[in-house]
């Protein structure tokens, strides 16, 4: 499971997330921008987490982005 949500930080960019792994911002950028990699199981497994959280079987999500300022 991703612990970047648990993360007390209120800044979860590449940049800050990078420093605090005393890692290469630019590295990550890459990876995460550009870089060819298998996304098919990183989505099956939120798609899993996002079935599991509502709790019932006529649960809906509902994404708006619009109702987040941006930073």
């Amino acid at each position: 499971m991703s612990r970047g949500l648990f993360r007390t930080s209120s800044e979860k960019n590449i940049e800050s997330i990078a420093y605090r792994l005393d890692q290469d911002p630019r590295n990550l950028q890459h990876f995460m921008g550009s870089a060819e990699w298998n996304r098919q199981p990183l989505i099956a497994e939120l798609a899993g987490q996002v079935g599991r959280e509502p709790g019932e079987a006529d649960a809906v999500i509902v994404f708006d982005p619009s109702a987040f300022g941006k930073q």
